[in-house]
């Protein structure tokens, strides 16, 4: 313990060090949160149509691959940070990861709670190394379900051609840093709209449950996600022919890693 600081230093190892992979052989999968928000307090923030649906799926493939979920329901910021610093304060020894999903409103650089703006590393930073030790060496999963931003993706047109260029000491101590093994996936890049269907979810949601129903114990994370960003790229895209700089736009997620190691859900 770092009495100046009053972190921990120090962890016990739950992966070899040069292993390939994650060790997801643990006791439980380990907790889900949920924070599904529709509707503000904020008077310029509309209710988010369809965020509940995007919440049932998510709750079920994610018990599928053997999550405790818990979810919370427009929740205010210091009711939020309260339970993820609780979280981030039990004992997570015999579990393989934690996965938190926020489902809400934002702009660029920040997320939405249902009274006021926020930073996400306000809530991942409860969960680095040295302030969630029994979590040290284990993947730590966000997904962001949120605008960045207001500019609408245009999108291209691509035409098909025939014509393609083309150009031993693993159980040894070691050190990593507090931020290692976090993984963030967010529904669009910087500075850019987040598309929701009102009836069906949000776009990348719908794409995320569907790759984690059908891949999620046999693909790793990474592969999973470039998946996942693949459908809503390819598969999707805006109808609004009432207003016209609506009508045909696109969307790409964003995937940001700072895994040390291969991530996969396997079978408990």
């Amino acid at each position: 313990m770092n009495q100046a600081c009053g972190i921990v230093s120090v962890a016990k190892m739950t992966t070899e060090r040069h292993a390939a992979e994650y060790n997801m052989k643990h006791k439980q999968r380990g907790m889900a949160l949920i924070f599904n928000h529709e509707h503000f307090d904020v008077p310029t923030l509309k209710s988010r149509a369809g965020t509940n649906v995007d919440c049932d799926n998510l709750t079920r493939v994610l018990k599928q691959l053997d999550f405790e979920v818990t979810v919370y329901k427009d929740c205010r910021y210091k009711d939020i940070l309260r339970t993820v610093e609780y979280a981030a304060s039990q004992n997570h020894k015999d579990n393989d990861c934690i996965l938190v999903a926020i489902l809400s409103h934002g702009v660029m650089g920040y997320i939405y709670a249902k009274d006021t703006q926020y930073k996400l590393d306000s809530i991942w930073s409860c969960f680095t190394a040295d302030r969630c030790p029994t979590l040290a060496g284990k993947p730590k999963l966000f997904f962001i379900q949120a605008c960045q931003g207001k500019s609408l993706g245009d999108g291209i047109t691509m035409l098909r051609t025939d014509h393609i260029e083309t150009d031993g000491e693993s159980a040894t101590n070691y050190r990593i840093p507090n931020h290692a093994d976090f993984l963030f996936a967010y529904s669009t890049i910087p500075g850019f709209y987040a598309w929701r269907n009102r009836l069906q979810g949000n776009w990348f949601v719908q794409a995320l449950c569907a790759e984690l129903a059908t891949n999620g114990k046999r693909l790793d994370i990474l592969t999973l996600l470039t998946y996942v960003c693949q459908r809503v790229a390819i598969d999707v895209e805006s109808n609004n022919l009432d207003i016209p700089e609506c009508n045909q736009k696109t969307q790409i997620p964003c995937i940001m890693t700072m895994l040390t190691r291969v991530l996969r859900f396997s079978d408990k």
